[in-house]
């Protein structure tokens, strides 16, 4: 794609000293489409982020935005590595979650573990993976955390968080699925299929104590 893009550049700049009429102009639009398209492709092709992604302190949300582009018509991205975010109170403003939201809304896959440790307040602030269908291997999550696409885990999924706990659009958990129970008020895993066992914490194989649950639907 570098090589082809070069060479409509260097077709373009022949056509510019060429301009003499509508036609010519043409041309030169036209290659300018054929390297707007090439440039997209070396874009795509460039979108593994080849090692962890940490964002746990303004320092790291920093390098992780120097590795991937929060530009609207930047590309989402495959991870392949580890994610590992953690706010809280004292970590991030308001204005610095929403750049961890604009990094995190721009992964799609991620190819080993996905822990997110959300703390940060007000306890309304959700780390936003908008983007994100995949993780090959285990998802980890406390706090609200939005995966809205999110359709295969293929290992074990755990999750704390207050009020309704929803993962009904996943269609696979290869492993065990941990509630934290004691906040949930209600649960829906409707049609997700779960190649493990699912409890809350502490509890057995097979027992979810959801005490102010008022709905439970699992597989």
């Amino acid at each position: 794609a570098l090589g082809t893009a070069q060479t409509d550049i260097d077709a373009i700049e022949a056509a510019v000293k060429g301009v003499a009429n509508a036609a010519d102009l043409l041309a030169v639009s036209n290659a300018l489409t054929a390297v707007q398209a090439d440039v997209k492709e070396i874009l795509a092709a460039n979108s593994v982020i080849n090692q962890d992604v940490t964002i746990n302190s303004v320092a790291t949300l920093e390098y992780a935005e120097s590795l991937i582009s929060t530009k609207t018509d930047a590309p989402t991205v495959i991870v392949n590595g580890n994610v590992v975010v953690t706010t809280g109170a004292a970590v991030f403003t308001a204005a610095q979650l929403e750049r961890v939201n604009l990094v995190t809304g721009k992964m799609a896959t991620v190819l080993k573990d996905l822990t997110v440790s959300n703390t940060a307040t007000p306890a309304t602030t959700t780390i936003d993976f908008g983007a994100l269908t995949f993780v090959d291997q285990s998802v980890s999550l406390t706090g609200t955390t939005s995966t809205p696409k999110l359709k295969t885990i293929t290992t074990n999924f755990s999750v704390t968080v207050a009020g309704a706990v929803d993962y009904s659009a996943v269609t696979n958990i290869g492993g065990t699925v941990t509630i934290g129970g004691a906040d949930v008020t209600s649960l829906n895993l409707a049609g997700v299929t779960i190649g493990g066992a699912i409890n809350t914490t502490g509890s057995g194989a097979g027992i979810l104590v959801l005490p102010i649950a008022r709905s439970i639907y699992v597989g």
